[in-house]
């Protein structure tokens, strides 16, 4: 249903984006003389058809949300504070910041790939409180870029060049916006799967890029190719690496320990693991760090009370039971 959104939203978009040299003309004469209004009206005219898929689109963005509706009985997905923290914080300065840090993380994922993790949830993210934090830099730089690329459509007249950055940044932030949070709460923090449809936009402005660095410096040519080569041969040794991470669920739980260490649900997840496979004192030590982590953690509770239950510590494991019982 999501992806079946951020298509129709990415029609539109490449849609205006095609026309909107045809749009900006008609507004520029409208405004600038009378004596053109057969024309402006023949122009309009044929922007009859883009109006037209404009508005199917929108009837069935429209359809789809009722259909979700009805498909969640008539009300929205409910979600744990541990899942998205930002989004049940009082605060407001602490939801901005917060959110937008969430964003530049986003963009650096695209750009570079290494810090790759099965969950983001349960304080992964630690939440921005302060305007003074200096996390706050990356958000900046993250809207300063974004500025920068919108004055380059905006500024002079319609190119070639300007429909590809359009379409970059149209393919790059559409697909995202079902998963920021602006226009509703969703059950996680950061997820690199919704960076699928975003790295095609990304992939444009890149290519787009390195075209005009080429173009103006000619002489980089022979600095470009081996770069490229080093790059692709990168991304190449961390696809194989990020594929033996997805070998088994043990491989897969225990890579998140290096990229979120303060994820009680990481922590967890090993533990579980070790304790299906019969290694129960290193379980209970990842269980024992997922409920100092997070103490209301009612599975890993459960977990480590039945653990010491087994063990013969009946007097702690009734504690931590009784503990998950309330969480």
């Amino acid at each position: 249903m999501r992806k079946l959104a951020c298509a129709i939203g990415v029609c539109m978009l490449l849609d205006f984006v095609w026309h909107y040299p045809l749009i900006r003309q008609c507004l520029i004469r409208g405004k600038s003389s009378k004596v053109d209004n057969r024309r402006i009206t023949e122009q309009i005219g044929s922007l009859g058809g883009l109006f037209l898929r404009t508005t199917l689109l929108i009837t069935s963005a429209i359809v789809l949300l009722y259909v979700r509706i009805f498909v969640l009985a008539g009300g929205p997905p409910t979600f744990q504070p541990q899942e998205n923290p930002p989004g049940f914080s009082n605060s407001t300065l602490t939801k901005v910041l917060s959110y937008n840090y969430v964003y530049s993380l986003n963009a650096w994922l695209l750009l570079y790939p290494d810090w790759l993790c099965f969950d983001w949830s349960f304080g992964c993210v630690p939440l921005l409180t302060s305007l003074t934090d200096p996390r706050n830099v990356a958000s900046l730089l993250l809207w300063l870029v974004l500025l920068a690329l919108s004055l380059k459509i905006l500024s002079g007249p319609w190119s070639g060049t300007k429909v590809l950055v359009s379409e970059g940044l149209a393919l790059m932030i559409t697909p995202f916006l079902p998963a920021s949070n602006l226009f509703f709460l969703v059950g996680f923090v950061l997820a690199e799967r919704v960076l699928y449809l975003p790295s095609a936009g990304y992939c444009i402005l890149v290519g787009l890029g390195l075209y005009l660095i080429d173009r103006k410096w000619a002489w980089l040519d022979n600095i470009m190719f081996p770069l490229m080569l080093f790059t692709v041969l990168a991304f190449v040794m961390k696809s194989i690496q990020r594929s033996s991470d997805w070998k088994d669920e043990y491989t897969l739980f225990y890579s998140g320990l290096a990229v979120c260490p303060l994820n009680a649900k990481v922590h967890y997840n090993v533990g579980h693991k070790l304790a299906s496979n019969g290694s129960l004192l290193e379980a209970e030590q990842y269980y024992r760090q997922a409920v100092q982590l997070y103490p209301d953690y009612g599975d890993a509770l459960n977990n480590l009370g039945n653990l010491l239950k087994d063990k013969g510590e009946s007097r702690s494991a009734e504690e931590l039971l009784e503990k998950a019982v309330k969480s």
